[in-house]
Parts: structure tokens; sequence; C-alpha cells
């Protein structure tokens, strides 16, 4: 008993040994730095170049990317929801409680496609930039003699 107390005394009080990210030369000139852990679909680990979309997709382009993956799975799973209560309203047998239970289950998945377009709707509809490939904004530093509001775009 006192070997295990002493094991997890030292367990959790000795230092781990961790690895943290050098300085790399090629992100020692950026401005927001580099990215840890690379991103998918990104092959640059600036976070400049991610920014300006001079290296890669952009952060638009990436949060859209996201926003259709994430709708394409709530729809993908509520198509596998109505098929599964489809097999179940098929084998109900006459039986009331399955078939509620399967009215249920389509109407619900029915109900989840309807708000993943609608909230893909409105996302576009608000912010069309998701569904077109427009130019970003460049951040960079304001020119001399302009004013400290304005950067140039």
């Amino acid at each position: 008993m006192l070997l295990m107390y002493i094991s997890c005394f030292l367990f959790l009080t000795l230092p781990v040994t961790t690895f943290a990210q050098g300085n790399s030369s090629d992100c020692a000139n950026n401005k927001f730095g580099c990215f840890e852990v690379p991103l998918p679909g990104i092959t640059d680990k600036s976070i400049d170049n991610f920014v300006k979309k001079d290296g890669g997709i952009g952060l638009v382009g990436y949060v859209s990317f996201i926003a259709k993956i994430i709708t394409g799975v709530i729809i993908a799973t509520a198509l596998i929801i109505v098929v599964a209560a489809g097999y179940v309203y098929m084998t109900a047998g006459g039986d009331g409680g399955k078939v509620e239970l399967a009215k249920s289950m389509i109407k619900a998945a029915l109900l989840g496609i309807i708000l993943a377009l609608g909230a893909y709707l409105i996302l576009n509809t608000i912010s069309p930039q998701f569904a077109s490939k427009i130019k970003e904004p460049v951040f960079g530093s304001p020119t001399p003699g302009s004013s400290s509001s304005q950067t140039s775009w």
C-alpha cells in the first residue's frame, strides 16, 4: 500500500519531459508565427500566408470547408437514420409503439436535414464569401502619411 502511494506521488509530482516548438528560421520573420500542428489541406506552416491566402486556401476558405463538411456529415447521418427508421417501420409487424417510434425517427431526421441546410443557407446569406471564390483582404501595415486606422487591402 505504501509502495502504491509513493508511486502515485512520484508520478504526479516529477516533471514530465516535453518538447516545445523551437524557433525555426522560416517563422522568424512572420508577424503571426507558425502553426505547431499542420492543418488538413495546408502545406505551409506560416500563419501569415494562411491569413493572407498567398500560400494556401485562406481563413475564409478553411472555415467554408469546415462548414461544408459538417453540413455533409449531418445530412449523411440523417439519411442513415431515415433508412433505419424505414427498416423499423417495415418490421414493426403491427406493433403500434414501433410504428410511432419509426415515424418520430423519420420526422426528427428530416427536421435535422432542414436545419442543417437552413443553417448553411443563413451562413451564405450573411457572408456570401463562404460560397464564392472572392479575394480576401491582405493584412499589412499602414502606409506613411495615411490614417492609422487604414490598412492596405
